[in-house]
């Protein structure tokens, strides 16, 4: 048996190999090496076997990352990614993909195979090239902070004439924000006590007429205050998103905000900077999961996200500087995902703030296996999560409390965002000679092309079917089409909004995004297309038995099929309670699971 383990910008000859076996998580990487360089070699299918791995080594990871908790319990620990777990940094579908990789190469005793690995740690854990350590962009900061410190307000202030990239590397330097705030007289510290909402910004953030409108939180501002609560929102902007734009335009909503920029110091960002950079966590030399090693694949993602852990360590000060400061609220309430910023900032409060109540607002992230909501017990008894956890209605609460959360630490609430879904008229059949399918994508752009590939093969080039995309809003719909080239000629995208798009469609094919929840409700049936590259996280696993499941084009057509034969009245009720008890209905009363 000849393994040869490669990267994906680095590979061998392709005719070297019998087969190749992607180990990736980029779906948008693996449908351009099918079409160009790789395409004369076989594909081996490894989809089935990587959604077993998940499931079988599910608990026994949580174990494991429960016996490094409790070796490395600490802030820092608790503000790399390592211990966040979430299904953005792809930890453990890298786990589940080399216990794939590694059953299936040890059954090809007789044949030369290529393995394209995501890393170089995964490659060198397949015995391939040695793992490298993260590349540094210490020089290009430095000259970014003096052309900062020495560029006059009115350049750095005008997006337009600087390049999205220097805008991301400008946004991201403290010194920059600040002057930002100082300019437009948003660096006073002032006291406060009340209600402290956490929350991202970006240009979801403001209704058209100007007015703040949070995607995060909804009305619940509103309906704090209407309970003799003072608010004021912590904002935090997305990348992306300028820096420079968005405070003028957050002032001018006459919102209350706590810039954190105001608060912090530079000594402070430079000390989360350095015990970022000098954390070295106890992870054995033999370190695995289920005879799958570890060490080395923990170690790189500990190294990878160390920009990350720096900015997570920085709530730490931020809420000693709150307190300092006489901030010193009632409740924080943050969008709940698990992430180490969110870990951090539970750890700090009872610190710093130990009257305040922590409040986690769940952010819909319901599939099992995003597992940064999920613990050992032998972790959760350390592990520095709200206090409370709010979900959007019961369903969510229960899958928390059969996954071992306390019970009195989750209270059920509503679908603060989505109180517009129970104002939409329920799906009223309209089927005529196509059966209408629409494919909504999500945030990351690689799933997004997966998806958008499988359904063009299953629907589009068949009169039988109607195929419409809509693109998640803050995903480039050129750059799918860029991608997937003259396969993309045949399709027709829709900007208009999700729900009145799935007001026009018989079906529904969404990958990880919430749309799903959105077509229970309106009755229209959603199928989730599985993927070949990563894990599966379903956010209707709770209802399973009210969605369909397919992976391949062939499998789409036969779902589609099966489905526009169906009576669906009595599906469409069971759809609409399951959506209720997901996405409970705004009330008056919501408020109180917050109180």
């Amino acid at each position: 048996m000849t393994v040869v383990a490669a990267l994906e910008n680095d590979l061998p000859d392709p005719s070297l190999f019998d087969a190749w076996l992607y180990a990736g998580q980029d779906g948008a990487w693996r449908i351009r090496a099918e079409a160009s360089h790789l395409a004369s070699v076989p594909r081996i299918d490894t989809a089935d076997l990587l959604q077993r791995k998940a499931r079988e080594l599910r608990r026994p990871y949580l174990e494991w990352a429960a016996e490094l908790a409790r070796a490395n319990d600490g802030v820092e620990w608790w503000g790399c990614e390592l211990a966040a777990r979430t299904s953005y940094t792809l930890f453990y579908d890298r786990v589940c993909a080399l216990a794939s990789a590694l059953e299936t190469t040890a059954a090809r005793s007789d044949r030369t195979t290529l393995v394209v690995c995501p890393t170089p740690a995964f490659a060198e854990t397949l015995g391939g090239a040695p793992a490298a350590s993260a590349s540094s962009r210490s020089s290009g900061v430095r000259a970014l902070r003096a052309w900062v410190r020495l560029t006059p307000s009115s350049l750095l202030e005008r997006p337009g004439k600087l390049s999205a990239s220097t805008r991301l590397l400008l946004d991201s330097d403290p010194r920059y924000r600040r002057r930002i705030l100082e300019r437009h007289g948003a660096h006073e510290l002032r006291p406060f006590a009340g209600a402290l909402l956490f929350t991202w910004v970006d240009r979801r953030s403001f209704a058209a007429d100007g007015t703040y409108a949070d995607p995060h939180f909804g009305p619940l501002a509103e309906m704090l205050r209407g309970r003799g609560v003072d608010v004021a929102f912590v904002p935090r902007v997305l990348p992306g998103f300028s820096f420079a734009d968005a405070v003028p335009r957050l002032l001018a909503t006459g919102e209350a905000f706590l810039f954190p920029d105001a608060y912090l110091e530079l000594d402070d960002h430079r000390d989360c900077a350095r015990r970022a950079a000098a954390f070295a966590p106890a992870i054995d030399d033999d370190a695995a999961v289920e005879e799958v090693p570890l060490s080395l694949l923990a170690r790189e993602h500990v190294e990878l996200h160390r920009p990350s852990q720096a900015a997570a360590l920085a709530l730490e000060p931020l809420l000693r500087r709150f307190a300092d400061a006489g901030v010193k609220p009632e409740r924080i309430v943050h969008p709940c995902e698990g992430h180490g910023w969110e870990l951090v900032l539970g750890w700090a409060a009872r610190r710093h703030l130990p009257r305040t109540t922590v409040i986690g607002y769940d952010n819909l992230n319901m599939s099992t296996l995003a597992l940064s909501m999920f613990s050992a017990p032998e972790e959760l008894a350390i592990r520095p999560q709200p206090d409370r956890i709010v979900t959007n209605g019961p369903a969510y609460r229960g899958v928390l409390v059969r996954e071992g959360l306390p019970e009195s630490r989750v209270r059920s609430g509503c679908a603060l965002r989505h109180a517009y879904l129970w104002n939409a008229a329920p799906y009223t059949p309209k089927r005529g000679r196509q059966l209408r399918v629409l494919a909504a994508t999500e945030l990351a752009l690689g799933p997004s092309v997966e998806l958008v590939d499988k359904a063009a093969a299953a629907f589009a080039d068949d009169d039988a079917y109607d195929l419409v995309v809509k693109a998640h809003p803050l995903q480039p719909q050129a750059e799918i089409v860029r991608i997937l080239g003259a396969r993309a000629a045949s399709l027709r995208f829709d900007e208009r909004p999700t729900l009145e798009l799935l007001a026009e469609a018989d079906l529904l094919l969404y990958t990880y995004s919430a749309v799903g929840f959105e077509a229970l409700a309106l009755g229209v049936p959603p199928l989730f297309v599985r993927s070949e590259t990563r894990l599966d996280l379903d956010q209707l696993e709770y209802a399973s038995d009210l969605r369909w499941e397919a992976r391949t084009p062939t499998e789409l057509r036969a779902v589609a099929a099966e489905i526009a034969t169906l009576p669906l009245d009595e599906w469409r009720a069971k759809a609409r309670s399951a959506a209720l008890a997901a996405l409970a209905p705004a009330s008056d009363s919501c408020v109180d699971a917050f109180l």
